[in-house]
C-alpha cells in the first residue's frame, strides 16, 4: 500500500426503466352453501370456519397497485345471495361484491346466474341489474367480464359498516401492500344456490426501478485503490473523509429537467471496526449551479443521513434517503460519502474503487490531510482510484405543474414546488418538495381543489389557488434552511380546509402551493412558488 503524510492510504485488494404488469393466482374451491347454523348473520357476522370459500394470493415483492381482482370460472345460481370481500395482510376485509340487489328477507336481491371470467375494478366496467326484477344482461346470465364495486346504497342491504372487521372501501383505498397475502372470501347468504370458483387472481402494476447514472464504466466491480486519509501504518484508521462525484443531469444521465434525489449507491473495498457492530458514515447530496466552480462555498445541502456500514470487504451499499429531494434544472448533483470520526475512534474504512475506466473524475477531501475542497484523485498521484459512487434518482414526478413559473424572489430564483411519490390514496405517500426559496425563511403550503389566479395584498408573487384554501399541508409551518429548499409529506387523509382537516377521496384533483416570508430592499412581504395539480386514484 502507499502512503501519504497525514495520510492517504490505499487499501490492498480485497436508461429509464417503467413499470411492469403482474397477476397472481390462487385456488379456487366450492362454495358453501348456506345451511343455517354457523353461517353466519347478515349483515353483521360472517359465516364461522368452513362457511366460505376462502383463497389467498400473495403479491410481488415491488407491487404498486391492486388493478383488477379477477374471479375465473365463477359459476353460481342467484348472484343476489354472495358477497365477496377482499381482507387485506392486516386482517381488515373490503367488500368487493355486496348482494346485488338484496334489501330484505322479503326481496332476495337480483336472480341473475353467473358463469365465467369476472372481474372487480376500480371503474369502466359492466353495469349491474339495476333492481332485483330488472333483467340479466345474457339471459338469464350475467355476461362474463369486468364490474365495478358493488355495494348497494339501499341501506337495508349494505353491510354494517365494520362488523367482523369489514367496510366498504373503494378500491383505490384497499391498502397495497408489496409482498403481502391477501384472502378472498365468498359468502353465500341463502340456501339451495351452489357454486365454484375456478381461481382467484389479483393483477396491478410494480414499481418501476429507479433508472441507472455512473460515471463508472464498471460500477460493480471493486479493485485494490481505494484512497482515505489515515493515521498510517500499522493501523491506518481512518480520519475526516469525504469522497464526492459531481453529476450533470442532462451530461451523465440523460435527464433534461429536474430530477428526484432518492439515495446513494457507493462501494466498500474494506471496512472494520473495533467492536464488529459496524461504523457510522455519512451521505450527502447538494446541489451547485452549473459551470460553477467545484468547491464547498458553491455547494448547498440537498439532505444527509447517517448510516451504519457493516464491517466487511468488498461491499456495494445502495442507501435511499428518509426524504428525497429535488434538483431543479440549472443544477449539477454531487453526492458524497463522508467518514468524519477522528482516527482515535479506530475505524478501518476504505471506499470502493477500481482501475476499469470513468467518464467523469472521482474527487476527495480531508482537511487532516491537508485537502480542503473537492479534489480530482488523479491530479494528486491516484489516477486509478475510480470511485463506486452513483446517485440514486427518478423522473417520477406526481401531477402537472400549473400557473407557469413564479415572480422571483429575493433569492433571483423562481421558486418552484414538485410532488413526488405517489397518486394513489392506499398508498398515502405523496410527498411535496420546494426548491428556489429565499434561505432560512419560513414556509408553509396551502391546499384546495379549486385553481385561479389572484393578486392577494403585501405579496410579490399570485396565487395559483382559489374556493376553500386550506393552509399548513402536513400540519407544519417549515424554514427552508441554508439550502432555500423544504418537503413535507401530504397526508391524504388528513388535508386542511378552512373548517378544519378532510380526507382526500379518489377521483378529487388537489391543488397545492407554497407560500414563503421574503424581503425587497429591506421590507418585509411574502411571495409564492407556483402550483401542481394531483389527480388522486
Amino acid at each position: 500500500m502507499k502512503q501519504l503524510p497525514l495520510l492517504l492510504t490505499v487499501a490492498a485488494a480485497l436508461a429509464a426503466p417503467s413499470a411492469a404488469q403482474f397477476n397472481v393466482i390462487g385456488v379456487g374451491g366450492p362454495i358453501p352453501d348456506n345451511t343455517g347454523g354457523g353461517m353466519g348473520t347478515f349483515p353483521v357476522a360472517i359465516p364461522a370456519a368452513g362457511g366460505a370459500l376462502s383463497t389467498t394470493v400473495t403479491l410481488p415483492s415491488d407491487a404498486a397497485t391492486i388493478d383488477a381482482i379477477h374471479l375465473n370460472g365463477l359459476d353460481h345460481t342467484w348472484i343476489g345471495d354472495l358477497q365477496v370481500v377482499l381482507f387485506d395482510p392486516n386482517g381488515t376485509g373490503h367488500v368487493l361484491v355486496n348482494r346485488v340487489n338484496y334489501m330484505n328477507s322479503s326481496s332476495f336481491g337480483s336472480s341473475c346466474d353467473v358463469n365465467g371470467d369476472y372481474s372487480v375494478v376500480e371503474s369502466g366496467g359492466l353495469g349491474w341489474p339495476a333492481s332485483s326484477g330488472a333483467g340479466c344482461n345474457n339471459g338469464s346470465e350475467l355476461t362474463a367480464g369486468p364490474y365495478e364495486q358493488y355495494f348497494f346504497a339501499d341501506p337495508q342491504g349494505q353491510w354494517s359498516q365494520g362488523a367482523d372487521n369489514i367496510f366498504d372501501t373503494p378500491m383505490c383505498q384497499i391498502p397495497v401492500v408489496a409482498g403481502g397475502t391477501y384472502e378472498l372470501q365468498i359468502y353465500d347468504w341463502a340456501g339451495g344456490d351452489i357454486g365454484t370458483l375456478d381461481a382467484f387472481a389479483i393483477s396491478g402494476q410494480t414499481e418501476a426501478p429507479s433508472p441507472t447514472c455512473s460515471q463508472s464504466l464498471d460500477n460493480q466491480t471493486i479493485e485494490q485503490g481505494g484512497v482515505s486519509c489515515t493515521t498510517g501504518a500499522p493501523n491506518n484508521f481512518a480520519v475526516d473523509n469525504q469522497w464526492l462525484r459531481r453529476y450533470s443531469p442532462a451530461g451523465d444521465c440523460g435527464v433534461d429537467g429536474a430530477v428526484i434525489v432518492e439515495g446513494v449507491t457507493f462501494g466498500v473495498q474494506l471496512a472494520a471496526s473495533p467492536t464488529g457492530a459496524g461504523q457510522p458514515i455519512l451521505l450527502r447530496a447538494y446541489s451547485i449551479p452549473e459551470g460553477a466552480a467545484f468547491s464547498y462555498g458553491n455547494m448547498s445541502l440537498l439532505t444527509e443521513q447517517e448510516e451504519i456500514v457493516p464491517d466487511g470487504a468488498n461491499q456495494i451499499i445502495t442507501v435511499r434517503f428518509a426524504s428525497p429531494r429535488v434538483l431543479t434544472l440549472g443544477y449539477d448533483l454531487v453526492v458524497e460519502v463522508a467518514k468524519e470520526t477522528p482516527g482515535s475512534a479506530e475505524f478501518v474504512y476504505f471506499p470502493g474503487s477500481n482501475g476499469l475506466g470513468q467518464t467523469a473524475p472521482s474527487f476527495l477531501a480531508s482537511a487532516s490531510c491537508g485537502i480542503s475542497e473537492p479534489t480530482d484523485l488523479a491530479t494528486i498521484g491516484f489516477p486509478n482510484a475510480h470511485l463506486v459512487l452513483d446517485p440514486v434518482y427518478s423522473t417520477k414526478f406526481v401531477g402537472n405543474s400549473i400557473c407557469g413559473r413564479s415572480e422571483p424572489n429575493s433569492s433571483g430564483l423562481s421558486a418552484s414546488i414538485h410532488a413526488l411519490g405517489t397518486d394513489l390514496i392506499a398508498r398515502n405517500d405523496l410527498t411535496l418538495s420546494c426548491a428556489g426559496l429565499p434561505s432560512d425563511t419560513f414556509v408553509f403550503l396551502l391546499a384546495s381543489q379549486s385553481e385561479a389566479i389572484s393578486f392577494p395584498g403585501n405579496s410579490e408573487g399570485f396565487l395559483c389557488l382559489s374556493g376553500s384554501i386550506g393552509r399548513g399541508v402536513g400540519g407544519v409551518i417549515g424554514n427552508s434552511g441554508p439550502s432555500g429548499t423544504f418537503t413535507v409529506a401530504a397526508d391524504l387523509g388528513s388535508l386542511p380546509q378552512p373548517t378544519g382537516n378532510v380526507p382526500a377521496q379518489c377521483g378529487e384533483t388537489w391543488y397545492f402551493q407554497g407560500w414563503f416570508r421574503d424581503a425587497v430592499g429591506g421590507v418585509t412581504t411574502s411571495n409564492m412558488t407556483d402550483a401542481v395539480s394531483v389527480s388522486l386514484r
